[in-house]
Order: C-alpha cells, then structure tokens, then sequence
C-alpha cells in the first residue's frame, strides 16, 4: 500500500512538471529554441528570400504599402509563378521595420511561428480529446522532426508554419464557438480563417475538413446550425479572397486552365507517399529533392505504407471517423502543392516544407493506432523510448539546420544532395560568380552544361569568365552560343562586342610587340604575318561592332553601348561618327565619364589640347575616380609647362593609390624646384 501511495505520488509529481498549466508550453519552448537558436544567426541564401526581401526593401520598409500586398503576387518584380500569399509580404514588412536587411529578426520571427504552431498543436490535440501525454510527445515530435527543418531555417519557408498557426488557430476559436456559442470566439475563427487563405491558398479545403468535423466526430447533422454558420463565413471570406486574388493575377502572363491543374496533380500524386516514407523514415531528406531519386522515395513510402498497414491490422478498436479526419487533413491541404505552374518542365519535387500543416493530419492518424495508445509517460520503457526517439530527430535536425546558414553553404548542399541536376550546379555557379570565385563558378557551369546543354545561362556566364581571365577566343565562343539561344537579349550581344573589341586591342599589343622583335628582318613571311595579324585585328573591330549595333538595334539606350561603338569608329579614324555614338551616349547620361574621356582623346588626337583637357575635367567631376583622366591631365599640364598643375593631378593620383612612373616625378620635381 504503501508503495502504491508513493507511485502514485511520484506519477503525480510527473504530471504535474509535465503538464501542469502552462508547462507543456515551456517545454515545448525550450526544445524549440535550443533547437533552431543556432538559425538566429544565419545569413539570407539567396534562394527566394533576395526576391521576397533583399530586392524588395524599398517596398517593405513602408508599412503603407500594406494594401498593395493584397492586390499583387508575392513576387511582384518577377511574376514567374501565381503565388499570392500577400500575408507573407505583411509578416516580411513587420519585421522589415525593425532588421531592415540584417537576417536576424527575420530568422527570430520564423522560430517563433514554429513554437506558436507547435504549441497550438497540443492545444488543437488537446481540443480532439487526446490525452496530454500524447499530445505533448507528438508536439515535440512535430517541433523536432527533420522534415520542417526547412520551413524554419529558410525564411521563406515560413508561409507555411504562418498558415499552421492561422488555421489551428481557426480551429480552436470554432471548438469554442461550438462549444459556448459566444460569437467573439467566431469572430476570431472568420478573422483566423481570412488571414489563413490569405497567407496560402490550401485553406481553401479547412471548411470541408470542419464540416466532415462537425457531421462524423461531434456528430451534428450537416443542415445544423453550427455547419451553416461556418459555411456561410467561409463563403463570404472566399468570396472575397478571389476577387483579390483575380487582381493580383492580372499580372501573371498566363492563366493555368482546369485542366492544367487537374494534369499537374495526377502527374504528382505519387509524391503522396514519398511524403509518407519522409514522415517515418526521414532519412534521404534533400533541400532540392530530384527526381532521379524517386525509386529510393517510392521504396521509403510503400514502406511506410506497409508499417501503417500492418499497425492498423493489429489496432482493436479502429475510429474510422478520426481516421479519415487525419486523412482528408494530409492529402487535402497537401493537393494544392502538386500544382505547377510550369507544367512542360517539371522541376519542383516534394519541397520538404510544404508537408509543414499536412503533417498534423498524419500526427491524428498515429494517434489512432494501439501501438501509439499504448505509450504512457507512466511506464518507464515508454518515457525512454520517447526520449530516445526525440533525441534521436533531434540531433538530426540539429545538423541539418546549418545547410541554411548562408547562400554558398546552402548551394553547395544542395549539389552534394543531388549532384546530377544541372539547376542547381547553375544556381551554386552563380552564387560563386557573384562572390568572385571564378575559378568554381567555371567548373560549376561546365559541370552543368554536361548534364543539360540547354542550361540557360550557362554559357553567358562562362563567357563573362573568360573575359576577366583575359580568355577573349573562349569568351567569344560561349556567348555567341549563348546568343544562338536566347537571340533577343541585348546583354549577351553587348559582352560579345567587348570581347571582340579586348580581343583586337590584344592582338593589337601582340602585333607591336611581334614588329619590335622582327624589325630587323624584312622577308616575305614576316610582311605576310604581318599583314594576317593586322586582317584579324580588323575582323574582331568588326565584329565587335555588328555586336553593338544588334545591341542597339534590341534596346538603344542599354548603358556604354554608344560609347563603345564610337571607340571602333575612332580605331576606324572615322571621327564624325564616332563623335556622335559619344555624344548621344552623353545624351542619355550627361554623366558618362567613359564618354567625356573617350571625347577628350578624340580631341586629342585632332590636336584641339584645350578642348580635350575641358573634357578631362568634366570626366573627373562626374567620377572622381577615373584615373585615366588625371594621367592625361598630368600629360597636358606638363606639356603646357604648368607643373604645379601637373603637380595636383599627380598628388590626386597619388591619393587613389597610383604611383606614376619615378622617372617623370623625378623630372617633375626638377622642373618645379627650377621654377
């Protein structure tokens, strides 16, 4: 008896510091933040996150442009897909006002919309009459389970945990509803449910999910008041949300049809049961999953399948009611993630976080088998097995998390993860391209070119690599491939010029320095060289100048295109031409200090020293930094005789770190000291 009495009262100290008021919150904030504190000091990973947040800051940091969010997409300067989630925008402008462009807060608000859904999970478990030790386990086990890394750590994954808390939350305030009839709490379900259809569109499907609620768990009829009361505010809020909705897809370019969408979804409805094999044995978690991988997929969820099968067999008393709730909860708010907008190319394979609200509909239905009852934080084996198991998603989680970290870290993840999809060795190409690692970013771009020739960027990228290692020939075969493929884009035909134009300059050098070497012989094959070296010198100013001209041709006010057209016209000595490229290059950007010196060399060269050293100068005062024009300065002033001039524009040079030649400051400084 006596030993009862003390079991007994150890169990009740158990329950007590378990689940006693709000200390299943506590623990399910302390494991939160322990887990995913590390993410608070990740940086943005340029995927997603640039378009929603860096590229956008000037329309965040205004909290009057809230109304806007409503009437347009959520990418609004690049219309790709029909995403409208204006919901996500407002939470990005919130936080816009305290972090700006700094990631911190932005992280700091994804972990807290976890702990807020994890959280209203136990509350929403609690709600369906499931017992608190459960309820406790599964909402650390969702808090814990590798598979949401990804809509945590990921900024923009959190549309889907803000969706998580909106439509628990709806759920809770219509139990209360139903349960007292106090219309506050259905105003806090109609305001829940319009933030959730607003954040995501799958919300569409919670009245069917409530309605099947309300007839076969609370067992109400469906003509009862409570189910025309719920769907008579989920009708005036959809309503609504689809005439917005139709506004902000005004801006799209093309509309997906029924049957689009009907033929996105059977195409995908496998992924039903690769997010199944995910779920209980996430083990081959991917950032980008690839397709190539599906058997490995299927295999995971037929077993998971078969697991599922074999524990239902052996459960006694099935609730089929509760079953089909959790059910219809994964596949309904599930369908919507299987539409693609890009239907002819399908590059979006079961992205981990859209299983984020599904996920609670699996959680219902192993809480209907017996192998799950039969868990009791009473019994010794079963707590250590619960600890085990959320240690063990845990420390996977925890390792997973830092893939998120920065953009190169997440990239080269993402390649290591699935290294033959050529998308994403572009994307880690890029991502090095724009950090100046060149020498990765070219592997990188080869890598991907071998697995799809078609890769998009690929070889204008390549070619813009080749021009900074002086690689003109190599430079000059990729973009005019590339300009084979996308023939309409006048920045390829823009750096093909250049490189024919470094390539002539160069070749221009070579010949000089041939010419020294060989001047003191004049036999036939050295005047025949000669004459070779100088047609191909020729051909490339040509050839940089048809590449202008289409340029213009696309767009005539792309920047430096007439400035550099005019530079082939003066190597031309046509003067009259290549004064005008320079002028209406001016007449676009008055400030063009490429145009103003390129002005002043003409000038030069046509013996008018005063007018070329006017342009010089207006060259400095629109860029300070322009050495060429204080060495021409420095040149003119000397030449003038004026050496304390000469003098400044040296010190100005000086002063931006260029040392000029120690033979002229030598000679400088005699003039001067001789003045």
């Amino acid at each position: 008896m006596v030993i009862s009495m003390k079991k007994v009262a150890k169990n009740s100290a158990i329950e007590n510091l378990l689940f006693k008021g709000w200390h299943p919150y506590a623990w399910i904030g302390a494991v939160v933040f322990l887990l995913y504190s590390q993410s608070l000091f990740f940086d943005f990973v340029h995927y997603d996150d640039e378009k929603l947040i860096l590229n956008n800051l000037e329309f965040l940091t205004h909290l009057s442009n809230i109304p806007q969010a409503f009437t347009q997409l959520v990418f609004p300067k690049t219309p790709s897909a029909p995403y409208y989630r204006p919901v996500l925008t407002v939470s990005l402008m919130l936080d816009a006002q305290l972090s700006g462009s700094s990631p911190f807060v932005y992280h700091l608000t994804n972990v807290i919309l976890h702990l807020l859904s994890c959280c209203l999970l136990y509350l929403f478990l609690i709600l369906l009459q499931y017992r608190k030790d459960l309820s406790l386990f599964f909402s650390l086990l969702f808090a814990v389970h590798p598979i949401l890394t990804q809509a945590v750590a990921w900024i923009p994954g959190r549309n889907d945990s803000l969706l998580t808390v909106f439509i628990l939350l709806a759920f809770v305030f219509f139990w209360h509803f139903m349960e007292t009839r106090r219309w506050g709490y259905y105003v806090g379900y109609l305001l829940s449910y319009t933030l959730a259809i607003f954040t995501k569109e799958s919300s569409f499907f919670f009245v069917i999910i409530m309605v099947f609620y309300i007839h076969s768990i609370r067992r109400e009829k469906i003509t009862a008041f409570n189910t025309k009361v719920l769907s008579a505010g989920w009708l005036m809020i959809v309503i609504v949300w689809l005439l917005a909705r139709d506004t902000a897809l005004s801006q799209f370019p093309g509309k997906l049809t029924i049957f689009d969408i009907s033929t996105s979804v059977l195409r995908h409805l496998h992924q039903l049961i690769i997010y199944l094999g995910k779920l209980i044995f996430p083990f081959n978690l991917s950032l980008f999953p690839s397709p190539e991988n599906l058997g490995v997929f299927l295999i995971y969820g037929l077993m998971a399948l078969v697991l599922l099968g074999v524990a239902f067999y052996f459960t006694k008393h099935k609730r089929f009611n509760f079953i089909v709730l959790g059910l219809s909860w994964f596949i309904l708010f599930l369908l919507p993630s299987f539409i693609n907008p890009n239907i002819s190319k399908l590059t979006i394979f079961a992205l981990e976080h859209r299983v984020y609200l599904p996920m609670v509909g699996f959680i219902i239905i192993l809480l209907e088998m017996d192998i799950v009852g039969n868990i009791h934080f009473q019994k010794k084996y079963s707590v250590i097995a619960v600890v085990i198991l959320i240690g063990i998603l845990f420390g996977m989680t925890f390792s997973r998390a830092p893939a998120y970290k920065n953009r190169i870290v997440l990239w080269e993840t993402a390649v290591k993860e699935s290294p033959n999809r050529a998308l994403l060795r572009e994307c880690l190409a890029g991502i090095y391209y724009s950090d100046g690692i060149f020498d990765k970013s070219e592997i990188e771009y080869q890598k991907a070119l071998q697995l799809d020739p078609d890769v998009q960027q690929a070889r204008y990228f390549l070619g813009l690599i080749y021009m900074k290692k002086n690689m003109y020939p190599e430079a000059i075969e990729n973009l005019r491939k590339q300009s084979s493929m996308t023939p309409r884009n006048e920045q390829i035909y823009f750096n093909l010029g250049n490189a024919y134009y470094q390539q002539s300059k160069l070749e221009e050098m070579q010949l000089n320095s041939w010419m020294a070497e060989a001047k003191q012989s004049t036999t036939e094959n050295n005047s025949k060289e000669a004459m070779d070296r100088l047609e191909r010198i020729k051909n490339n100013l040509q050839e940089a100048k048809a590449a202008w001209l289409k340029t213009l041709e696309l767009d005539p006010r792309t920047p430096t295109a007439h400035n550099n057209l005019g530079l082939v016209y003066m190597d031309e000595h046509n003067d009259k031409e290549a004064e005008q490229q320079f002028k209406q290059e001016l007449a676009m950007n008055h400030n063009c200090d490429k145009a103003l010196f390129n002005l002043g060399m003409l000038r030069r060269r046509q013996n008018n020293l005063r007018e070329a050293a006017e342009f010089w100068q207006r060259t400095i005062r629109a860029n300070p930094n322009n050495l060429g024009a204080y060495f021409q300065l420095v040149r003119y002033y000397y030449d003038r005789k004026d050496y304390i001039q000469s003098k400044y524009y040296v010190d100005q040079m000086k002063g931006r770190g260029v040392q000029p030649p120690t033979e002229f400051l030598k000679h400088l400084e005699e003039k001067l000291e001789g003045k």
